[in-house]
């Protein structure tokens, strides 16, 4: 049968056209239908596929910039549960998951939890005595864990039904005066909610923004523009992502998928902590610092490249040996590495750098954590959209001796660590996140256990598609933050946080931070590991 594919449009700013990337799912079929489309933590893609009324939770991973089918475990558990008409949605932290399920014309809601190491626990059905009940909309979780909220037909369209999650017994409707039915409700926070409606005297659906307080007053529904359609007519489905403020929006009229940008004041809803949350997420940080969980298996290994004198010496540096020098230094006194696992390349070819990384994919294995650092030339081709490092022997005029992008993701990909970091301090060094989108953050709240438990190929940049100064203000701050941490635990994401704020204040120069695409990063995180006790 033909192979089609089902555009996905990642609208990296609403107000830039030409930030729209277009991400192609290979191998969809001509009479293939897409429903459910989630973006997970690990950067996939959850789709729901039905061909001839069989429904399957498909995964999608970007591997070389095509999105290609890759099952794990959560897939396969959901579609064990059933083949049939199936609706899934994610509770705000990505943690728990309802699947709706219609067999013989009886639908049921079955609740998926993570557990703490990690793994997805078999599914139990809840909220039974609401069989058939739920229309075509999974009962959705609470914030903290503690709700669920559902919605009605008929006389009580129009309600939110809250229940208690523990007991499921119904604590409380809520009525909506402005809408003539409600079809699914997103909590933000505690009391603020994205609502897909379909308002008094209006024809069709749409997407609010309202406060209910405890007591049941709510504000007034105001319209969410950015998931308006162009075409009045056209339906659109979404689910909210892992990352606060944006939305994978799905039009069912012309297939197109978008994540799409809400407006400032959702997104600081969206970020906002109960104070139950806040006790929460401080109790794991307390529990992390003395939590023996992070003892790797394996070693810490790095490879520092510093790359200062160029056959041609027009380009030579000042800085970038004399940074390598401190990094290591840094790495030896304050953090889990040892000497004999330090490697230094100075003034290294693409030869001597290919090398290396070669004998490194031969040394390290799957428990092993990996930090490559790179201070020296690149550059940004714009013809063929790829950017470079260019070793000491460089030709600018020959791109055949300079060292891809791609050629640093195959070289990543193919080494067996546990965590790999990527760390560039170079010209144009933004070009390696060129095919990423959104979906390269992380949770900051995300327990240090948690991120050391799932595979990482994460990469932090000195700058976007710009040029860097030869005296590095990124490495300044970087050295600073490594040498200035009093952490037992150091996640990469929260290290690049302090260095990008410093760097802005300081320079012309935005850093990045992203996954690696395409090199097996499953949600995890590179963590420093502090020598002191």
């Amino acid at each position: 049968m033909k192979s089609l594919y089902i555009s996905i449009i990642f609208l990296l700013n609403l107000t830039c056209p030409i930030c729209a990337q277009t991400i192609k799912l290979e191998g969809i079929q001509k009479d293939e239908f897409i429903g459910d489309v989630n973006l997970m933590p690990d950067s996939s893609l959850l789709v729901l596929s039905v061909i001839d009324d069989i429904n399957t939770v498909k995964r999608y991973v970007n591997l070389n910039g095509l999105w290609v089918e890759k099952d794990n475990s959560l897939n396969k558990l959901i579609n064990s549960l059933s083949n049939q008409h199936k609706h899934l949605l994610f509770s705000i932290d990505y943690t728990k998951l309802v699947v709706l399920t219609t067999e013989d014309k009886e639908n049921r809601a079955y609740l998926f939890k993570k557990s703490v190491q990690g793994d997805w626990e078999l599914p139990v059905e809840i909220l039974k005595r609401l069989r058939n009940e739920f229309q075509h909309s999974p009962p959705s979780i609470s914030v903290d864990g503690e709700k669920f909220y559902t919605t009605a037909y008929g006389l009580s369209a129009n309600n939110i039904i809250i229940h208690n999650a523990i007991t499921e017994v119904e604590e409380k409707s809520i009525k909506i005066d402005e809408f003539e039915s409600i079809d699914q409700v997103y909590p933000l926070n505690r009391s603020s909610f994205i609502v897909a409606a379909l308002k008094r005297k209006d024809k069709h659906n749409s997407y609010f923004y309202i406060q209910i307080e405890q007591n049941g007053n709510y504000t007034a529904p105001l319209y969410i523009p950015e998931l308006v359609p162009e075409n009045p007519s056209d339906r659109i489905k979404i689910s909210l992502s892992p990352f606060p403020g944006w939305v994978i929006a799905q039009n069912q009229e012309n297939k197109e998928i978008s994540a799409i940008k809400l407006s400032a004041r959702i997104t600081d809803e969206w970020m906002q902590k109960s104070p139950n949350q806040r006790q929460t997420v401080q109790s794991k940080a307390e529990e992390t610092k003395t939590n023996s969980y992070v003892s790797p298996k394996g070693q810490y290994h790095a490879l520092l490249i510093g790359n200062s004198v160029y056959q041609d010496r027009s380009l030579n540096l000042e800085k970038p040996v004399e940074d390598v020098l401190k990094l290591k230094e840094v790495l030896l006194s304050k953090y889990s590495f040892e000497e004999e696992n330090i490697f230094t390349l100075l003034n290294g070819s693409r030869s001597q750098i290919l090398t290396k990384l070669y004998q490194l994919r031969l040394k390290l294995d799957q428990d092993d954590n990996l930090l490559i650092f790179y201070a020296g030339h690149g550059y940004w081709d714009k013809a063929v959209e790829q950017g470079y490092w260019w070793p000491t022997d460089v030709d600018t005029n020959n791109p055949s001796n300079w060292l891809s992008n791609s050629d640093l993701k195959e070289q990543i990909r193919a080494i067996p660590t546990a965590h790999t970091l990527l760390i560039s301090d170079a010209c144009f060094s933004g070009g390696i996140f060129k095919t990423r989108g959104i979906e390269d953050l992380r949770d900051a709240n995300t327990s240090i256990q948690l991120l050391y438990r799932m595979p990482s190929r994460r990469a932090i940049s000195s700058g976007t598609l710009s040029t860097v100064p030869d005296n590095s203000v990124f490495f300044k701050y970087l050295s600073k933050y490594l040498e200035d941490n009093e952490n037992k635990y150091l996640p990469s994401t929260e290290l690049f946080t302090s260095i990008r704020k410093s760097v802005l204040n300081n320079s012309l120069t935005v850093p990045q931070d992203g996954v690696i695409m395409g090199t097996g990063d499953e949600g995890g995180d590179f963590i420093f590991i502090s020598k002191k006790q």
